[in-house]
């Protein structure tokens, strides 16, 4: 598939063309999707609810802290975000810093989202996962105070320990194709991160094509 392989010591590496991936470039990659190449990577680019990192819902009463914020946009279970996406986060026991908030690319470094101003609030981040082959994925997960995490609307990650920690997720199944992944904070102060472990490669995009 017109890619480039390089012999090493008991080992290779191969340079695949455009559109192709895998260790031997067998695979065809949608366009406009990108590598997560390591094992163990950090998300910096997301889809995130805001048009700037600051945005965010608030939400003082902390009973309210599990309600659906998504719930005009089709649900935290059933949304399916893409960049310039709009939605009416002004669900009860929420308080959404714009209205409409817009689905927005950011690029945080360090993977690390940080509390900050105001207490008290939830924030969403979005992203959409490739695989060429049926597969495994954990998601790795640190957060200050909860978090949740959703793929393919199927919770597979809930934190509701007030407190700085960090966890994994059990291993879920992906099958090969798309997958839309939600993750949702809870912030009283601190920081949140995410970052994904898997079997075989990940490619990524914003949003399912």
């Amino acid at each position: 598939n017109g890619g480039t392989c390089v012999e090493g010591t008991a080992t290779f590496t191969c340079t695949c063309a455009s559109g192709y991936g895998g260790t031997f470039c067998q695979h065809a990659i949608p366009a406009g999707a990108q590598e997560l190449t390591n094992y163990w990577l950090p998300v910096d680019d997301v889809l995130m609810l805001g048009a700037v990192t600051t945005d965010r819902i608030y939400s003082v009463l902390y009973n309210s802290r599990t309600n659906d914020f998504l719930a005009n946009a089709g649900g935290e279970t059933a949304v399916r975000p893409k960049a310039g996406d709009s939605v009416d986060a002004s669900a009860p026991g929420g308080t959404p810093s714009k209205s409409p908030m817009v689905w927005t690319p950011q690029n945080i470094a360090g993977d690390i989202w940080d509390s900050i101003g105001t207490a008290f609030y939830v924030q969403y981040f979005a992203l959409a996962v490739y695989t060429p082959v049926d597969t495994n994925a954990r998601v790795g997960i640190k957060y200050d105070d909860l978090a949740w995490i959703w793929v393919d609307g199927v919770n597979v990650f809930t934190a509701l320990t007030a407190a700085p920690t960090g966890a994994k997720s059990s291993s879920f199944s992906l099958t090969a194709g798309w997958h839309q992944v939600l993750v949702k904070f809870y912030f009283y102060n601190g920081v949140a991160s995410c970052r994904f472990w898997f079997d075989t490669p990940l490619w990524w995009a914003y949003g399912i094509p």
